[in-house]
């Protein structure tokens, strides 16, 4: 009895240490650290009341048998309960990232089903003995005494089916702690039932908490490695936690532009010193602030103050010292910042919704250069809606196919007629009105929706063309994107789309960027020879815009330059300019390739591109782009 008692206080001391670790005065209880502790508070409890039913059974002499059945009674429910809480936890953890799964409720719902078992039976204990009893001062187990045994076992194997059935989409934490707790569980109660008279029950619960601190609670599972700073999954929960409790906060994101050339001038290791120097910097700037690091490059902070002036000084200052030099051991380099920031007054929000607010507001803030900032307001809030606005219309729009296609014809001045078009994506508003397609198909690049835009394209192209063989087109050009392009199956897919028009493969004339051929020359290479062999003739579009670069013209077979509007602009630039396009236009005339110039828009500069040979013409100065029925009324009466 006495090792039992031991055993049990060994226990209590192992939860109470738990418990002063498990409040880390740098976070915020989040909903997992609240449930936890509550985890610790029943199994103290548990232990102290099983501490009390072992003295009071060893003393029974000398105490009521009505006192001692009902500090039994209270034990057996509360080392009943421990499992069902600390079974609720596991639960919890399983569907951490998808509370709503249909498997998290039927699971609960089985676990106190359990619970209500044995507290009937507690009830029914008081009058028919069934679990304990005290007679002629000795301590009798009834014939049901192994139900709250009985009743874990079937918490451990519920959880553990459940994991089982859910492992895809548990965290590695959990799958830690799955790897030990029931084998910790089985082998101690093992032990138990063969050492009856040794009591285990707080010992049972004490280790399942310390593996279920190891695996969740550990400090280190949201504490960057690097930095010490809490990690994006801390940012997270405390955000979270500071929304439901409606405090208002100013939340600023960091993110560090060209880190990479530190650590090429430094090295790695030295790179990992600014870094932490930054960090720690970011953790000091206010004793109401907590800093994080969300991304590789990207920090976070949290500050709850009273007054919106101050929120936007403690940007300033973030700004102003990350626009002057850092000096770590010797070594000296700038560490250029884009910033955005919001504040939150207790609205409607929830911590998903700031950080997306946050994310967008730190893609405006990089396209204003190094150090550029962006505040999220009510500007910054109507360009954010009208984004995801579009975003919706274009999902509807690919489901539905109903992007339209513009063409604007393409003038070959030597032939006197409109052999050829470029064909152009358009979409509309719910109103009806136009949406810019530099609008538009940014975003469809970079929520990867431009592969499938770019193929209902070709298809209503190929549709157009077999429709109208009377027009008497020599080529449309399509644009392909990088992820279309460098798709899997690219080559077979188009040749089942021309087939199915019966359009001729040299009619259709692909447009591609040397952005397109960076990504994998060598991919490139194979596509564009491939297709070659079977009459496709490829345009390398927009040269001249940014930086472009010869060998990509040499080295693959394009059968065209497009010169970009800001190329051809230069065609009645300065002398040096006119003498830089000449030269140009020379040399591709020269090496066999065709050229057409985009963006004529005067007739100075169409007669000066017919005077240097410029094989066609694209331009306002004939055209804008047509919707198709216009197109066919053009060709049928402006062709020549």
């Amino acid at each position: 009895m006495d090792f039992s008692l031991t055993l049990e206080i060994e226990a209590a001391l192992i939860v109470v240490l738990l418990l002063l670790y498990s409040f880390d005065e740098g976070s915020t209880a989040n909903t997992g650290n609240q449930r936890f502790r509550f985890c610790l508070y029943v199994t103290l409890s548990a232990i102290t009341m099983d501490v009390l039913s072992v003295y009071g059974i060893r003393s029974i002499d000398e105490i009521p048998v009505w006192l001692n059945m009902l500090i039994s009674s209270l034990n057996y429910l509360l080392a009943s309960l421990n499992s069902v809480v600390i079974a609720s936890y596991l639960s919890f953890q399983i569907f951490e990232h998808f509370p709503k799964h249909f498997c998290r409720k039927k699971i609960s719902i089985m676990i106190y089903s359990l619970y209500g078992i044995v507290v009937a039976a507690v009830v029914v204990n008081l009058f028919n003995n069934c679990l304990f009893s005290f007679q002629n001062n000795e301590y009798y187990r009834g014939p049901l005494n192994l139900l709250g045994y009985l009743v874990l076992i079937c918490e451990v194997l519920m959880v553990g089916l459940c994991y089982l059935k859910n492992s895809e989409i548990a965290s590695r934490s959990m799958r830690k702690a799955m790897r030990s707790i029931p084998y910790v569980v089985c082998g101690i109660l093992i032990w138990q039932l063969v050492c009856r008279d040794i009591m285990m029950n707080g010992l049972i619960a004490a280790m399942v908490d310390l593996i279920l601190f190891i695996s969740f609670q550990s400090r280190r599972n949201n504490v960057d490695y690097l930095t010490n700073l809490g990690n994006r999954g801390a940012f997270v929960e405390d955000l979270a936690v500071l929304c439901e409790s409606e405090k208002r906060l100013h939340v600023i994101m960091l993110c560090l532009n060209k880190f990479g050339r530190v650590n090429r001038e430094f090295g790695q290791k030295n790179g990992d010193e600014f870094l932490y120097a930054a960090a720690r910097y970011l953790d000091n700037i206010s004793p109401a602030a907590r800093a994080y690091r969300v991304g590789s490059l990207e920090f976070a902070i949290i500050c709850q103050e009273d007054a919106e002036a101050s929120y936007l000084c403690t940007v300033a200052d973030i700004r102003e010292r990350f626009m002057k030099p850092w000096e770590i051991g010797g070594m000296k380099s700038t560490l250029s910042a884009s910033v955005s920031d919001l504040y939150w007054d207790g609205d409607e929000s929830d911590n998903t919704q700031i950080i997306e607010r946050l994310e967008y507001a730190m893609c405006l803030a990089k396209t204003e250069g190094e150090n550029g900032w962006v505040h999220f307001d009510r500007r910054v809030r109507k360009m954010m809606e009208r984004q995801k606005s579009i975003i919706e219309q274009m999902r509807e729009a690919i489901a539905d196919k109903s992007f339209s296609v513009y063409y604007q014809p393409i003038y070959c001045w030597k032939d006197g007629l409109f052999c050829s078009a470029e064909a152009l994506a358009r979409m509309s508003d719910k109103d009806g009105t136009q949406i810019p397609p530099s609008e538009f198909i940014a975003l469809a690049e970079s929520t990867g929706m431009i592969g499938e835009l770019n193929w209902i394209i070709v298809e209503k192209v190929c549709a157009f063309i077999g429709k109208h063989p009377e027009l008497g087109l020599k080529g449309i050009t399509i644009n392909m994107s990088i992820r279309q392009f460098m798709e899997k199956g690219m080559k077979d897919k188009l040749d089942t789309i021309l087939n199915k028009y019966g359009v001729s493969h040299d009619i259709l004339k692909i447009e591609i960027t040397e952005r397109v051929i960076s990504e994998n020359p060598v991919k490139a290479r194979a596509i564009m020879e491939s297709l070659t062999e079977e009459g496709v003739r490829f345009y390398l579009d927009d040269f001249g815009m940014g930086y472009s670069n010869f060998a990509s013209v040499l080295s693959l077979p394009f059968d065209t330059i497009k010169l970009d509007k800001s190329l051809t602009d230069k065609a009645l630039g300065t002398p040096k300019e006119r003498q830089i396009f000449h030269s140009l236009v020379e040399m591709f005339l020269k090496a066999r390739y065709s050229i057409v110039a985009e963006g004529a828009e005067t007739e100075e500069i169409v007669e000066e591109l017919k005077r240097l040979h410029v094989d066609r013409i694209q331009g306002y100065y004939y055209s804008k782009p047509l919707p198709e029925d216009q197109y066919i009324e053009f060709m049928k009466t402006d062709s020549r």
